[in-house]
């Protein structure tokens, strides 16, 4: 029989602080170091590329445990290097992301149990539409709920999508050819929906709007979040540029424009370049760079 896990997982943003006493890595000249927070070189900049410290978990063969241990990983003649926060090198062998080893609640249900679940739910979905469509006879062409917390429906007109309320308000026009349903995981843990309206033709720029219909940012690139929360998404603009928009706050995370961004935040920090130059940013948008 076949068994279907259910992962429940919290993900929270975790904001880094230069404050709390980890080195960040930063380059000089072509070469990267570590520096503290009042921009002091603690490690020379001798490596090729170096990733944030993060707190790993080391099975210790000789006391039978695993130990947590914060280490960086740098590369220095195209080999991979350990080092802890006095430069000191250790094998690399062993190693996990302590965040990998987080427990999780799993939840397993028999295929009969969830089909029956599935079943009663979509039964409540179509009496909610059904409702809905009563409420607004001849209103739209075709309903389908695009969020239930608050409840939205997502609406075509004239074979284009928008968003209304549960009352059958319009929020969102109906001028797009694609409404997506996006969501992040704020600072309390709880899930907030968002709408992403996108044209077919793949030059027209997406447009995301908040769950009350307020316009948020415009982007010239697909849906691309660059934290796990799905809070921090990458923009890019009509000129190639990048920015961060955050949604929680509903701004970006700063004034900056980069001409590379990478594809996620490790350890609060994110690989930026501007001008031929490397540098981390955090997540709050603070800029590391050795001067």
């Amino acid at each position: 029989m076949m068994q279907v896990a259910k992962y429940l997982f919290l993900l929270l943003p975790v904001l880094f602080c230069a404050q709390n006493g980890k080195l960040i890595p930063v380059k000089v000249g072509s070469k990267w170091g570590f520096m503290d927070a009042k921009n002091t070189l603690i490690i020379p900049a001798k490596y090729d590329r170096a990733n944030s410290f993060a707190e790993y978990e080391r099975y210790d063969k000789t006391e039978r445990k695993i130990k947590k241990i914060t280490l960086a990983k740098v590369f220095e003649d195209r080999k991979m290097k350990c080092i802890l926060t006095d430069n000191t090198e250790l094998p690399c062998d062993n190693l996990s992301r302590a965040s990998e080893n987080s427990s999780s609640d799993i939840l397993v249900e028999s295929e009969s149990k969830i089909r029956q679940a599935e079943m009663m739910q979509r039964e409540k979905d179509e009496k909610i539409i059904d409702d809905f469509k009563k409420q607004n006879i001849g209103k739209f062409d075709d309903v389908k709920i695009a969020a239930k917390n608050p409840l939205l429906f997502r609406i075509a007109k004239n074979k284009k999508y928008g968003i209304t309320d549960e009352k059958g308000t319009v929020i969102i026009p109906a001028d797009f050819e694609i409404i997506e349903t996006k969501s992040f995981s704020n600072s309390q843990g709880k899930h907030e929906v968002y709408f992403i309206g996108k044209s077919l033709d793949p030059k027209t720029s997406n447009l995301y709007f908040s769950d009350r219909g307020k316009k948020l940012a415009e982007n010239f690139m697909p849906y691309f979040p660059v934290h796990p929360s799905g809070n921090l998404i990458k923009i890019q603009d009509s000129k190639g540029k990048y920015r961060i928009y955050n949604f929680q706050q509903k701004k970006y995370i700063n004034k900056n424009y980069y001409d590379k961004l990478d594809s996620s935040y490790d350890n609060g920090l994110l690989l930026a370049q501007r001008n031929g130059s490397e540098f981390y940013i955090d997540e709050t948008g603070k800029e590391y760079v050795y001067r």
